[in-house]
């Protein structure tokens, strides 16, 4: 009341002198908490009925966002995380929005690994503990796979803007020219680096084929005697270079490389290649210089390259020329769509593939497809 705020206003009447929450408990004494809290209640009382219009509207704002624009965040739309949405204030620019959204699932993420670590430490020493333990032990996992499964969303809303802006890239552009072939190669993995400098998450090897993620080293437009692990006397640079020693998920550690993939990436809608620039040969003289050289396992021992496959990946634009090239080469028929070319080269023991840019990506999309559905992301 009144009374006692004038009992209790501080001698330059700035504020007010309230028990703190240590203070020992007095009948007729409020704590500053206390007050606090009341304050807030009455407010939001009085003022709740100007208040709503607003924070429904925010929240309808925040929903399209979500839904259209960041369905990573879906998960923070459910009524568990209400305060934490509720201190989102109104009238913000979608990138604070997103700012916003990330500072709490951070939180989030926080809390979920301090209750991993109280699981993963807590020592059942008594029957009457397990039922406790396995409640706690379900609610986190509950909201464990709520939080991956909104990791998953930004990484699928990843590929498909990866997608999209590959198809950008394969289109005319402002000037009537075709984008460089190092548009299409840094978009899959960056330029003049290898798998030792480059994250996990910065390649997009996925869009060749999912396989190739999982290896061992990998070269990007490196010149070959500059690549650690071979012994190759040799300037030329293949656009990629991958070692694998990862055939599954599950395979013995210890085990030599399984194959050496080769990719070589043309310049969309480019139409005229002398013979030297045939990219079948390039990547045969590739494997050719690959394996008259030396290359070493990760122990730094050398292994015996001629029982190791090659394949070899040559992405570009099916001109007439290209097709040329293939029906020439003597061991390459054409993929049943039209759109590509396959076969195996016993004398570099090398398997070849040539896949126009339209198939690349339209094999991408139907690979990908079904997690697009799961969002509800267009594919064009």
């Amino acid at each position: 009341s009144g009374k006692y705020l004038d009992k209790n206003v501080n001698p330059e009447r700035t504020g007010f002198e309230f028990a703190e929450a240590d203070d020992l408990d007095f009948p007729d004494e409020i704590k500053k908490e206390e007050f606090y809290e009341e304050t807030v209640n009455t407010l939001k009382s009085q003022l709740d009925p100007y208040l709503s219009e607003i924070r429904e509207e925010k929240d309808a704002y925040l929903r399209d966002y979500v839904y259209n624009k960041a369905p990573e965040y879906r998960v923070l739309l459910k009524p568990k995380y209400k305060d934490f949405i509720d201190q989102i204030p109104p009238n913000l620019t979608e990138s604070n929005i997103e700012l916003k959204l990330h500072e709490i699932k951070s939180k989030v993420e926080v809390d979920l690994k301090k209750q991993a670590t109280e699981l993963i430490g807590t020592k059942i020493q008594h029957s009457d503990q397990i039922a406790e333990y396995k409640t706690k032990y379900e609610q986190f996992l509950e909201e464990s796979n709520e939080i991956g499964k909104s990791d998953l969303a930004k990484y699928i809303i990843h590929r498909k803007t990866i997608l999209d802006l590959l198809d950008n890239n394969l289109r005319l552009n402002a000037d009537g020219k075709y984008s460089l072939e190092d548009s299409i190669h840094m978009t899959i993995f960056p330029l003049r680096r290898t798998s030792d400098d480059i994250d996990y998450d910065k390649q997009n090897l996925w869009i060749i084929d999912e396989k190739l993620a999982y290896h061992r080293y990998l070269a990007s437009d490196k010149p070959m005697r500059s690549i650690d692990i071979t012994d190759v006397d040799s300037s030329d640079r293949a656009d990629l270079i991958i070692f694998n020693d990862i055939p599954f998920a599950f395979v013995d550690s210890t085990s030599p490389y399984t194959s050496v993939v080769i990719v070589e990436f043309k310049r969309p809608g480019r139409t005229e290649y002398s013979e030297k620039e045939n990219p079948i040969n390039q990547v045969y003289n590739y494997c050719e210089q690959i394996q008259n050289g030396t290359v070493l396992d990760k122990t730094g021992r050398p292994i015996n390259v001629s029982t190791i496959p090659f394949y070899g990946y040559i992405i570009c634009d099916l001109s007439d020329k290209i097709r040329n090239f293939a029906k020439n080469a003597g061991v390459l028929a054409s993929s049943p769509d039209n759109r590509g070319y396959f076969g195996y080269n016993p004398e570099y023991r090398c398997y070849i593939e040539i896949i126009s840019y339209d198939k690349l990506i339209d094999d991408a999309k139907k690979r990908n497809r079904i997690l697009f559905d799961k969002l509800k992301l267009p594919i064009s």
